[in-house]
């Protein structure tokens, strides 16, 4: 006898239906539901996230000395939209490019937290000496050079159920 012939021959009592198809309906029903909370929690956690506005502020450069090279400024992070939630770990990595895309230094700064409806100010500051260079002719370069470009690297986590992680990175220069 095959497999099919003995499957034809098996009847279920119609109890039983009845209770397959509820439980087929109330699983399908619930995983609808489960499909609708996450979509709606994604939204809105890419509603909050989107608010975050990162600026720069004041850049310039300084030299309190011939042997000394300095630059100064300040990124503004506000999480002041109003369904906003608490900022953590922000991590700040500067990286200074001389002419013909150079790389001559990189700086990471980090603050733990911004709380929910705040605006923080982060003070950034390179300071170079000659130490700091792998050689004199690249310290030299730097010292002489027209054009410097930093670009700016901010990753940061959104206090949710769950992390998020999310990186922007803002381009400058500075002549």
């Amino acid at each position: 006898m095959s497999l099919s012939e003995t499957l034809s021959n098996v009847k279920f009592k119609e109890e039983s239906k009845s209770l397959r198809k509820f439980l087929s309906v109330l699983i399908l029903i619930i995983l609808i539901i489960g499909y609708i909370v996450f979509i709606g929690y994604t939204s809105y956690v890419s509603a909050s996230v989107g608010g975050i506005r990162i600026d720069l502020k004041d850049f310039e450069d300084t030299q309190p000395d011939n042997e000394t090279i300095g630059i100064e400024g300040s990124v503004i992070v506000k999480n002041t939209h109003w369904y906003s939630s608490d900022i953590t770990d922000i991590e700040i990595k500067m990286t200074l490019y001389g002419e013909d895309d150079l790389k001559l230094k990189t700086k990471t700064v980090k603050k733990d937290i911004i709380p929910r409806l705040k605006k923080s100010e982060i003070d950034l500051d390179f300071d170079f000496t000659e130490e700091d260079f792998d050689s004199l002719a690249d310290f030299q370069d730097l010292n002489s050079t027209d054009e410097l470009e930093i670009k700016f690297s901010v990753s940061l986590k959104y206090a949710y159920i769950y992390e998020i992680y999310f990186e922007i990175t803002l381009e400058t220069e500075l002549d």
